[in-house]
């Protein structure tokens, strides 16, 4: 009986490890780790790589990360696509004037 109670104890240890990495949040870098946000030689840069990334994305658990230049850019949450697709800045619900915004 001892031996079949820590056989349910260790599979119980190992499936909390494999779950684990399951609900760890994640810091996804936009534009990829590499570089600092920054306007791009392609319009679409940005558009494609939200595409190509919007698959492993948790929306509730992983954070966006927006590298940028001090002093140079900054970064807006607007209220709506209507807002974003427009570059509507009037109202923004938060705007973020240092680097990493997250």
């Amino acid at each position: 009986m001892e031996g079949f109670k820590l056989i349910i104890v260790m599979v119980t240890v190992v499936a909390c490890l494999q779950f684990h990495g399951l609900v760890e949040a994640d810091d996804i870098v936009v534009g990829g780790v590499k570089g600092t946000w920054t306007l791009q030689q392609n319009p679409k840069f940005y558009q494609e790589w939200s595409r190509d990334h919007s698959g492993f994305m948790r929306p509730k658990l992983d954070t966006l990360v927006f590298n940028f230049e001090n002093g140079k850019h900054t970064v807006a949450k607007v209220g709506s696509f209507v807002e974003f697709d427009s570059c509507n800045t009037t109202k923004p619900i938060r705007v973020w004037t240092t680097s990493p915004a997250r």
